[in-house]
């Protein structure tokens, strides 16, 4: 059920016993047709959502059907690689088996959270190859 206003909303999540953070919330038209709205609106394209740690926009695949792209903030994948450039700069002194052992858990982890190949900022992968 799309929501057309904030009070609908919080009519909703009153159901749960929860509540809207007025200062916090901000309804963005998103979706299948948010593309199209926006173009009436005059504006190129639909608002962007940015939600832990990623950035959400509307997209097309290859077939042109709507999908959800999703890409790492800037600020956390800088963030992210400083961590990994100090890492591997404290590990320089072990063995090259254990170094890759240890980068190998900690690059699965990352995977495991962005679901690669859709969230890989870098990457040209499609997520129709699934």
């Amino acid at each position: 059920m799309p929501f057309g206003s904030k009070t609908q909303l919080s009519k909703r999540l009153g159901k749960f016993r929860l509540t809207l953070e007025s200062s916090k919330t901000k309804l963005v038209e998103f979706g299948r047709y948010a593309q199209r709205r926006a173009s009436k609106r005059g504006r190129k394209r639909p608002e962007t959502i940015y939600f832990f740690g990623f950035r959400l926009y509307c997209t097309r695949n290859q077939t042109g059907n709507f999908r959800v792209g999703l890409r790492t903030e800037k600020s956390r994948l800088r963030r992210a690689l400083l961590h990994l450039q100090d890492l591997m700069r404290r590990m320089r002194h072990l063995p090259i088996r254990e170094q890759v052992d240890h980068l190998n858990q900690v690059l699965r982890g990352h995977y495991a959270l962005i679901d690669p190949p859709c969230g890989v900022p870098s990457s040209s992968a499609s997520c129709s190859k699934r």
